[in-house]
């Protein structure tokens, strides 16, 4: 209709100006008297002339009305005109609608299913009307649901006869919604360390009786069914509804058992693991409620995790103490023993960080190289330049000579075509297998270990030859290796022979990480670390010096960090510029937020810049502790320590909408995350 509307308005505007111009002819020839015209126009030519312009003229509107209501007559052909008298009762009763467009997108014909819904809906722009039906046209999705007066539709689009096909399926989906909210929900509650502590309390005594009460009243009460299959365990199952209530309620009991007695010197803290869906597979269930639970435990306990179809929430897990009373001194060492056994069966270590290493991904792996070398097991650190922050790539090229550099270090190809099956990998300061360098030296079958002290987050490397060493009391990575070095049973740590050179640079990756031990997550273990470092020979004034800025690198910090604005009175968000994209040195970032955390009453700072090899846009967080930081990346995707986090894009987007997403978060969680801050512990 569009078109055929647009050809009469052209035919008519060229008839008028023909028209025209013969009447200006006319009159041009009158008034010169050209040709004699005076004698000829005479009264009776010129009422002649008129006449026939005039029945021109209606003859010529009769016609164009005429081809318009041919056309709505076309258009408004109905469903039985062209398919016979049952099919529009077939249409009803199936809830089919049809939506025929033109070439333009231009609604030329519906059938009276979607007539009834939508009157009036024809020479309409589909774009204009509903835009969830523009997938359908690019292609980019096959169907989609749209909701007309209360119904709900599945739509499906056919290219060559360019029309929509609407089913009906509100009935489908409201079951759909009725076997959701009857679909049970499992999970499991754990005392986290009532095994290690249990000698120390009195199972009649207050304190544990009111934990326990605390947790079967709020589950039960919530309308669970909960029942006690271990002395430290329950075991829960109820509906989604419940479910629904509890999250409403934001999980309370976390923070509530908590709460009972945050002075007791031996506190007991519990995980939940929980997990729900439409599926009946109920052992299925179970196992991801089992999931849930080691990944809440694995984080440092005193939290939960929700599979929720196959996609989990996490909550709580904020408020440890500096020192994991989860960990007791023979877990500790038990655990380093077996990192030991692992690599003294290994014919070959391969040793990695993740990418852009900073000085505590290459200080731990040194100290695990250190290992290797004095059980003397061959070893390589995984290491490649392009992947590796500024400061890291100086101390490998000038603090070691070159052929120093061809014996510790190797690149991440050559190693993945060198390793074998006899071998083992262990990962360090790192354990999301996107952020190896290197990883896909993961997708092979080789016994892998992971020594990371960032919480664990659902994307973790699978592939692991015994419990993965993640522990978020430490301050750094280099910690937890010179915690292995301490606490073993193989050797004597006044044994150990440890390079000066390699004991500085591990003490300026401790540096690194807790900012000169500004930082809360700081304890009696970080310094028990620096003290065996520099009792080894660590050069406190080298270790310093290996974590200094560049001039250049300098300027770009005060330049970005005077730029900075206030979201809170403690709290600085700064931005680099839109187009300025920092090539193969993304730590610049997290440099301006250690700087902002330098300034007298910031509590946290938050960055954002453009990083290449994607132009992907990357957040860097820092904080005091007072402010959980890694709760407030979670919310968008990143994660992290609870006084160092960050988030990165997966494609192109610009700086002000991340910076958008961030406010945000921080409007809706930032109460949170101040009161989810660390724990004062008896450090």
């Amino acid at each position: 209709m569009i078109k055929i509307l647009s050809k009469l308005r052209n035919t008519t505007l060229l008839v008028l100006f023909f028209e025209l111009l013969f009447v200006a002819g006319l009159i041009v020839f009158y008034y010169y008297d050209l040709l004699g015209i005076q004698n000829l126009l005479t009264y009776s030519v010129i009422f002649a002339l008129v006449a026939a312009l005039f029945v021109f003229n209606v003859v010529y509107m009769l016609s164009f009305l005429a081809t318009i209501l041919n056309n709505r007559q076309k258009k408004d052909l109905k469903t039985a005109d062209l398919l016979g008298s049952d099919i529009p009762e077939a249409y009803r009763y199936a809830g089919l609608g049809i939506i025929l467009l033109d070439q333009d997108d231009q609604v030329i014909w519906v059938n009276e299913v979607i007539q009834d819904l939508q009157p009036n809906l024809v020479e309409t722009n589909i774009h204009e009307w509903k835009k969830e039906l523009s997938p359908l046209l690019q292609g980019i999705k096959p169907t989609v649901q749209l909701t007309l007066s209360g119904i709900v539709f599945e739509v499906k689009f056919l290219t060559t006869s360019r029309m929509f096909i609407l089913k009906d399926i509100t009935a489908y989906e409201e079951l759909l919604l009725i076997n959701r909210n009857q679909s049970p929900v499992v999970g499991y509650v754990v005392l986290d360390n009532y095994e290690e502590n249990a000698p120390a309390f009195d199972e009649k005594s207050d304190y544990i009786s009111k934990i326990r009460s605390s947790i079967i009243a709020y589950f039960s009460g919530f309308g669970f069914v909960i029942q006690r299959i271990r002395s430290d365990s329950y075991f829960i199952i109820g509906p989604v509804t419940a479910f629904n209530k509890m999250k409403e309620d934001k999980y309370r009991i976390v923070e509530t058992v908590f709460a009972i007695d945050r002075q007791k010197e031996r506190q007991i803290t519990i995980s939940i693991g929980m997990a729900l869906g439409t599926s009946d597979d109920y052992t299925k269930l179970n196992g991801k409620a089992v999931e849930a639970l080691e990944l809440a435990v694995a984080r440092g306990g005193n939290q939960g995790i929700i599979d929720e179809d196959s996609k989990k929430q996490f909550f709580g897990g904020y408020r440890l103490s500096q020192e994991n009373e989860m960990k007791t001194a023979q877990r500790i060492k038990e655990r380093n023993d077996k990192i030991i056994r692992n690599i003294l069966e290994a014919k070959n270590v391969y040793i990695v960080g993740h990418l852009d290493a900073d000085m505590d991904a290459l200080g731990s792996a040194l100290g695990v190289r250190a290992i290797c070398e004095h059980l003397k097991i061959p070893n390589r650190i995984i290491f490649d330049y392009a992947f590796s922050e500024k400061r890291a790539r100086q101390a490998v090229s000038g603090e070691f000579s070159s052929n120093e550099n061809k014996q510790i270090f190797i690149k991440s190809e050559d190693a993945i075509a060198q390793v074998t099956n006899q071998d083992l990998i262990v990962v360090v300061d790192v354990s999301r297998p996107s952020l190896v360098m290197g990883n896909q030296i993961l997708d092979k079958d080789i016994p892998t270990i992971v020594i990371d002290h960032h919480k664990r987050t659902d994307e973790f490397i699978a592939k692991v030859s015994m419990e993965p060493v993640i522990d978020t009391s430490a301050s750094s990575a280099t910690e937890l290796v010179v915690d292995i070095i301490l606490h073993n049973k193989y050797f004597k740590s006044f044994e150990f022979k440890l390079p000066s050179l390699i004991a500085t640079i591990m003490l300026s990756g401790i540096y690194l990480d807790t900012n000169f031990y500004k930082l809360k997550s700081v304890g009696p273990r970080t310094f028990d670390a620096s003290r065996f470092l520099i009792e080894k020979g660590a050069d406190t004034n080298k270790a310093h010096e290996l974590l200094k800025e560049d001039y250049n690198d300098l300027l770009i910090i005060n330049r970005v960090t005077s730029s900075a604005e206030s979201v809170q009175s403690d709290i600085l968000l700064a931005t680099f510029n839109e187009d300025e994209i920092i090539q193969n040195e993304s730590a610049l970032i997290a440099k301006v937020a250690n700087a902002i955390m330098d300034m007298r009453g910031i509590k946290a700072a938050i960055v954002i810049g453009k990083v290449t090899p994607n132009g992907y846009t990357k957040v860097s967080c820092r904080s005091d502790g007072t402010i959980n930081v890694a709760m407030l990346m979670e919310k968008i995707g990143g994660g992290g320590h609870y006084t160092a986090a960050g988030y990165e894009t997966k494609v192109v987007e610009p700086i002000q909408t991340v910076k958008a997403r961030v406010f945000e978060t921080l409007k809706e969680y930032l109460t949170s995350a101040r009161e989810m801050q660390i724990k004062e512990g008896n450090s």
